[in-house]
């Protein structure tokens, strides 16, 4: 969302992922879906990405974003 807009903040989203994917590619890809499914959860159309960690093999990967419900 643009400054500006009347868009309503829905609050934090975290998420996370598997241990280990394929790809690189493929963990974004999962951990922006599992963002988008959380936001439209909250009844939400929208969201910043804040952080998204993809470290290591042992740790899950995750993502954070701020939900917002826009017209």
């Amino acid at each position: 969302p643009a400054a500006g807009d009347p868009c309503k903040f829905l609050g934090a989203v975290d998420v996370t992922g598997n241990v280990s994917y394929w790809s690189m590619a493929e963990a974004k890809r999962d951990m922006l879906a599992r963002v988008r499914n959380e936001v439209a959860k909250r009844g939400g159309n929208a969201y910043v990405q804040t952080a998204m960690i993809l470290e290591g093999t042992l740790s899950p990967a995750s993502t954070q974003a701020d939900a917002y419900a826009c017209p």
